[in-house]
């Protein structure tokens, strides 16, 4: 049987070889996809990018129609409110 999860990461793979996404937008991508409604502060930790990075490679993603935001809830790292983000 095959799980929206493996038709992701099937999509992500197809992504990934396709050239569309650069080496610190592909770890972004998949952190996001093996993290569904993590906040950039939380991908920055998880990832070691830079929080410029990560929110410049996020908005590159929005850009491409790959993710969208999932609302606002409070970022397990900062405990303010920030945007969350899943796989579009």
């Amino acid at each position: 049987m095959i799980t929206l999860k493996d038709t992701s990461l099937q999509a992500y793979q197809e992504i990934k070889e396709s050239g569309v996404l650069g080496n610190q937008e592909a770890v972004v991508y998949n952190c996001i996809l093996t993290n569904p409604n993590i906040t950039d502060k939380e991908i920055s930790i998880k990832t070691k990018i830079n929080i410029n990075a990560v929110t410049g490679r996020r908005n590159g993603l929005v850009k491409k129609n790959l993710i969208k935001d999932n609302g606002k809830r409070r970022c397990s790292i900062t405990g303010k409110l920030a945007y969350q983000w899943k796989i579009e």
